[in-house]
């Protein structure tokens, strides 16, 4: 049954020219460094990447763009260059020793720092998709590109002195 459905769902997607949303059949994921990854994103378009980049996460919610997102200071020329993880397909493990040290990274600069956004390096894994030929991603298709991710390989802190990304402007805390 479950393969019928499959099937079917494929077939919608051919006959309505949706081929595009199929994801592409390979066996091990291609490393790539970020830079490469926005630079020429049809080259790994709906392929399983591993890139390394710097992750942005909102702790306080916001209306407009509050998505985690990835972004390197070696290439970011504006949010075009901004790759969102899409939170709801991800498949990452929360009892896996990376989510636990994100989540420790993000409880001490919500609780003790009192940010309203952090940033973490990730060497992360996942299937990326480039840009559509109408629209984005995220809320108000606000992002050229998305990962879904599957596995956090490496998890540390970003020192302080590391430059935001450009144009970013973090959302402030209810007490501001």
């Amino acid at each position: 049954m479950l393969l019928f459905a499959m099937e079917q769902k494929i077939a919608g997607y051919s006959k309505h020219g949706y081929t595009d949303l199929l994801p592409v059949k390979q066996d091990d994921p291609v490393s790539v460094s970020y830079c490469d990854l926005v630079s020429d994103p049809a080259k790994y378009d709906r392929k399983i990447i591993v890139t390394e980049a710097i992750e942005v996460i909102n702790l306080v919610t916001v209306v407009d763009g509050g998505e985690p997102f990835l972004y390197s200071p070696m290439c970011d020329k504006s949010d075009s260059t901004w790759v969102l993880i899409d939170i709801y397909e991800s498949s990452i493990d929360p009892s896996s020793d990376s989510f636990k040290e994100i989540e420790k990274i993000v409880l001490n600069a919500k609780e003790e720092k009192k940010q309203p956004s952090t940033r973490i390096n990730v060497r992360i894994v996942g299937r990326f998709f480039g840009p559509k030929p109408k629209g984005g991603y995220g809320h108000l298709d606000g992002a050229r590109f998305k990962l879904v991710a599957n596995k956090i390989e490496r998890v540390e802190e970003v020192p302080e002195k590391t430059p935001w990304p450009l144009g970013y402007k973090p959302a402030k805390l209810n007490s501001q």
